[in-house]
């Protein structure tokens, strides 16, 4: 089996929700510090979309971003995707990282300006953080690459904090000194409806 240590890792993935009614975008964040919008130059338009949640990313919880028009409220400027440094690509049995089975994936080249041959994605887990892994289909087109899933999950060494999802090397006990990245309410764990943020208020 392939380990997820020989393949590029992600830090996470942000689902872009359109205000209209079509389909969910999701993109591969490449930073640990999620940023507060994302212009998507891609599709033949430019789109901004607004991060819907506070604080850091949560190791294997996707990340919800709402379309708007205006970035007057952002306090950082967005993430502008393009074709310069991103791809299309698809995944298969992707559904437990984005939701949806044909969901399009935006991501980002590797330092050579190619589309990644091998990448690990965190799934949502607690105490163990754990990946999916997928292989580049050599076959697949260039307007659209495809990613295939190679055996199962992998878990990554270390530990994810259940009470708030922080990522530690060993596992500790919950304190103040983690915060509570990714919640609007402290102990709520990642997935449960306290954390449920597309009925709230904008977090930026």
């Amino acid at each position: 089996m392939t380990r997820a240590a020989e393949a590029w890792a992600a830090k996470g993935v942000a689902v872009l929700m359109p205000a209209d009614s079509s389909a969910e975008v999701a993109v591969i964040l490449q930073v640990e510090d999620a940023p507060a919008g994302i212009v998507l130059e891609i599709f033949g338009s430019e789109q901004l979309y607004v991060r819907m949640r506070n604080g850091a990313l949560v190791f294997g919880l996707v990340e919800p971003y709402r379309q708007r028009e205006s970035s007057s409220r952002l306090e950082r400027g967005p993430a502008v995707l393009t074709t310069d440094d991103h791809y299309v690509a698809r995944f298969a049995d992707s559904t437990t990282l984005f939701g949806a089975q044909d969901t399009v994936v935006v991501m980002p080249y590797d330092e050579s300006g190619r589309p990644h041959p091998l990448v690990s994605i965190p799934m949502a887990s607690l105490q163990r953080p754990r990946r999916a892994v997928f292989r580049l289909d050599e076959n697949g087109g260039a307007d659209e690459r495809v990613y295939t899933v190679v055996g199962e999950s992998e878990l990554d060494e270390g530990y994810t904090c259940p009470v708030c999802g922080k990522y530690c090397e060993k596992p500790e006990p919950h304190t103040s000194a983690h915060g509570v990245p990714g919640h609007y309410s402290a102990g709520a764990r990642p997935g449960r409806v306290e954390d449920d943020v597309r009925s709230r208020p904008y977090a930026v």
